[in-house]
């Protein structure tokens, strides 16, 4: 079997199997991680670290008719993009972490009051190092290092951080380095993963339940292990979420649109911006979104908006029966020239006098014909303001 490098941990330990894990398997809670280590270690599996939502491979123009802005099928493909791509950065994510649990399941070669350390040799030869040490209580740091066959010396593949001093609080930070990673496992055909990708994760609780919940992905000259047609990425992604009450979401960084054409596949410089917030058994939600480069002549804007007033179970993804135009009460397309001025775009609208397009609490609703409205966009999520009731 051969090792895909972009899955590391999982296929490292899955070349063994489970009769090899079988004889290091902890025999007695004294052979086993201390308490404390354990919960630590425990937020390295994937059970514990899927941030964003499931997992995405590319898309493609399958579902793109023409290469129109004023084609229906062209909006909201901004939103659709900066999601999938958030979702892609969480399925590399599972590559790396998907099997630590079963080498948490080792006892610990190494176990002091400060170091916990797991080692396992692969039948390839390839050795995984899971290291985590204690700083203070409740605050742990971890390094995943690999070592090539015939050799002693460890390189860092991947590094974080757990902080569970606050017991209803929980902070943690992840770093990938797929460029060490191809220092140990040569990156094959099917493997085009580059850079750096990190991401950190912060829980607020109260009474037990949780009040907020934020994630940051950075990624720098970071390249998806299906690769990426125009290059490295470097830029951002931020989550905000406050269960019952709203969130936000800001997707900083390039993508690549198939509207209007772009035979070359060029990447366009993205920021998106979207929040949402649950009033009277609704969920009320608008994103705005600019790009400029990529197919777009110096100097153009790409300039796109939706809004969605659904009830809670439909957002949730319950409701069969919620339609495209139920989900989008309002978008709009623009491409505006260096003056501000529309060169071209189209927009739609399903709105009734008891239901506005657009909650009005998310403020003036850009235009088609005018750039008046036109927001400014934030690079982060605000502290306060981004939705009603923000915590």
């Amino acid at each position: 079997m051969s090792i895909r490098s972009a899955s590391v941990v999982m296929a490292l330990l899955s070349l063994g199997g489970a009769a090899d894990l079988g004889c290091a398997l902890r025999t007695s809670d004294a052979a086993a991680a201390d308490p404390e280590f354990q919960s630590a270690a425990e937020e390295l599996t994937i059970a514990n670290n899927a941030v964003a939502p499931g997992e995405e491979a590319p898309v493609t123009s399958a579902s793109i008719t023409t290469g129109s802005l004023a084609d229906p099928t062209c909006h909201p493909h901004l939103f659709e993009r900066s999601v999938q791509y958030s979702r892609a950065l969480n399925y590399h994510v599972y590559l790396f972490v998907r099997d630590v649990d079963l080498l948490l399941l080792l006892r610990p070669h190494v176990k002091t009051a400060t170091t916990h350390e797991w080692v396992y040799s692969s039948a390839q030869g390839v050795s995984v190092q899971v290291k985590l040490t204690k700083s203070a209580p409740g605050v742990f740091s971890m390094d995943l290092s690999l070592a090539p066959q015939g050799s002693s010396t460890y390189v860092s593949v991947a590094t974080g951080t757990v902080d569970r001093s606050n017991p209803d609080d929980l902070k943690k930070s992840m770093s990938f380095d797929f460029d060490a990673l191809h220092t140990v496992l040569p990156a094959g055909t099917v493997d085009k993963a580059a850079g750096q990708l990190a991401v950190s994760y912060e829980r607020t609780s109260s009474s037990g339940a949780d009040r907020k919940r934020m994630v940051t992905y950075t990624l720098t000259h970071f390249v998806p292990v299906f690769g990426d047609p125009h290059g490295p990425r470097s830029g951002n992604v931020y989550f905000l979420g406050e269960p019952g009450v709203g969130g936000a979401m800001i997707y900083d960084a390039s993508a690549v649109f198939f509207c209007p054409a772009n035979p070359q596949q060029l990447g366009a410089d993205t920021l998106t911006y979207a929040r949402w917030y649950v009033t009277q058994g609704k969920v009320a939600a608008r994103a705005d979104s600019r790009a400029t480069g990529g197919q777009f002549p110096a100097g153009d804007s790409w300039v796109g908006v939706a809004c969605r007033s659904v009830s809670a179970k439909a957002a949730a993804g319950d409701d069969g029966g919620a339609t495209s135009v139920a989900d989008n009460g309002y978008w709009m397309v623009k491409e505006e020239d260096s003056t501000g001025a529309t060169a071209k775009g189209s927009s739609m609208s399903d709105s009734t006098p008891g239901d506005p397009a657009c909650d009005p609490q998310f403020g003036p609703v850009t235009d088609l014909a005018d750039p008046a409205n036109d927001p400014t966009l934030p690079t982060t999520i605000p502290s306060s303001g981004a939705f009603p009731g923000q915590y």
